[in-house]
């Protein structure tokens, strides 16, 4: 093989995009001095709500009445529900159920603070970076990853500055993460521009898509 084109996945800016925070804030019942986390995607299997939950545990009294976790996506919610309400955070977690419509779920994520990408241990997630990640920062929000530090994921995290990580599995440091990145409202902020930028210029599924085009066509004519 002596020619290789690598095709990245990303999100379409025009619909995953930064909408009007308090809007979408007041349209979900959330409050403006909340702390949002958002979680979009299957709920289960290597993704770890569950370690979310236990990491929310750990916050100070004070913070964590603040903290929503927002989930949107199917899969195992009734044990991530039995569970925040085992460890009395019922009310933190809100859950929205599947939304199909791409525009509601880029609204719902622009309410967010920050985007959640919560890995478990297995090596084999190293080498993956997920749509959840493009669509998060797309619609400004830093990210905050359980992923290791040689994963492609924390890696692109890290190298553009879009947000923080923590070691899979680890709810102690998940918390710490949490707090730290909720405290800096300065870094949240930049990290949120910054994240956008990044899928404007790298990212971006329409000019993806066409480099894609021009590839087949390419091809086609070899």
């Amino acid at each position: 093989v002596r020619r290789v084109e690598v095709v990245p996945n990303g999100a379409d800016v025009n619909v995953f995009k930064p909408y009007e925070k308090n809007a979408v804030r007041r349209k979900l019942g959330l409050k403006n001095d909340e702390f949002v986390i958002v979680y979009e995607g299957g709920v289960g299997g290597y993704y770890r709500l569950d370690v979310v939950v236990k990491a929310l545990a750990r916050l100070n009294d004070a913070f964590r009445k603040k903290v929503r976790l927002v989930i949107v996506g199917s899969g195992e919610v009734s044990s991530v529900l039995k569970l925040a309400e085992n460890f009395g955070l019922r009310d933190n977690v809100i859950y929205l159920g599947v939304k199909n419509d791409k525009v509601e779920l880029a609204q719902i994520i622009s309410a967010g603070d920050i985007g959640i990408v919560p890995y478990d241990d297995n090596p084999l997630w190293k080498d993956h970076v997920p749509a959840k990640f493009y669509e998060y920062c797309a619609c400004g929000i830093p990210v905050i990853a359980t992923a290791y530090e040689d994963s492609l994921l924390a890696q692109l995290i890290k190298c553009y500055a879009v947000g923080l990580t923590s070691s899979p599995g680890d709810e102690e440091k998940l918390a710490e993460a949490i707090y730290n990145i909720y405290k800096n409202k300065y870094f949240r902020e930049a990290a949120g521009k910054r994240a956008r930028a990044l899928i404007e210029e790298k990212f971006d599924r329409n000019k993806i898509s066409e480099k894609f085009f021009d590839l087949i066509k390419g091809v086609a004519q070899l």
